[in-house]
C-alpha cells in the first residue's frame, strides 16, 4: 500500500475565506457609506443615512469594523491552525494531528495508531466557524479518541482504515 496523506479539504478552507472576504467587503462598504454621509452632511445636502446624526453613524459603524476585523482575525487564526492538520495512512498504521475544535485556541494533538490499536473509525462534525461544522475523521483506541476536521477524501480514508483494522 502506498502512503495516503490527506490536508484539511478546499471546500472548509474556502469557507473561511468567503468570511474572510465578506468582512472585509462589509467594512469598506461602512467607510464607503460613511464618507458620502459626511460629504451630504457637511455640503448642507441630506445626510444618506438620516435616522442619526453623521457622528453616531461614525461610532456605530466604527464598532461594527472592530467586531468584523475580530472576526477576520479569528478566521485567519482557524485556518492557519487548520494549515497543520493532517491525516496519513500508511502500511503500518495511521498518523496525523487531531484538532477537535479548530475555532478554539491551541495547537493540534499529534497522534499515532498502528491498525490493530483502532476500534473506531467513523465520521463525526468539528465546528469550523461559530455557526458551521464539518463532516471530519473520528478515530478511536479504546481510551482516546482522536478528530480530524474535513480531510480530503474522507470516505476513501474510512474505507482505507476499515479494511486495515479488521484485517489486523
Amino acid at each position: 500500500m502506498l502512503q495516503i496523506t490527506a490536508k484539511v479539504d478546499r471546500q472548509a478552507t474556502s469557507l473561511l475565506d468567503m468570511s474572510f472576504w465578506s468582512n472585509l467587503a462589509v467594512m469598506v462598504l461602512l467607510l464607503v457609506v460613511n464618507i458620502v454621509n459626511y460629504i451630504r452632511a457637511n455640503a448642507g445636502g441630506e445626510p444618506l443615512i438620516a435616522m442619526a446624526s453623521p457622528e453616531m453613524v461614525m461610532i456605530l459603524s466604527l464598532a461594527l469594523c472592530v467586531w468584523l476585523g475580530f472576526g477576520c482575525y479569528g478566521v485567519l487564526a482557524t485556518r492557519r491552525r487548520l494549515s497543520r492538520v493532517y491525516v496519513t495512512c500508511s502500511e503500518s498504521g495511521v498518523e496525523g494531528v487531531s484538532l477537535p475544535n479548530p475555532v478554539v485556541r491551541g495547537a493540534g494533538e499529534p497522534f499515532s495508531l498502528a491498525y490493530a490499536q483502532i476500534k473506531f473509525v467513523g465520521v463525526a462534525e468539528a465546528p469550523l466557524t461559530k455557526k458551521h461544522n464539518v463532516p471530519s475523521l473520528k478515530l478511536g483506541d479504546g481510551q482516546k479518541s482522536y478528530l480530524v476536521p474535513a480531510p480530503e477524501g474522507l470516505e476513501q480514508l474510512i474505507r482505507i482504515i476499515s479494511e486495515r483494522m479488521t484485517a489486523g
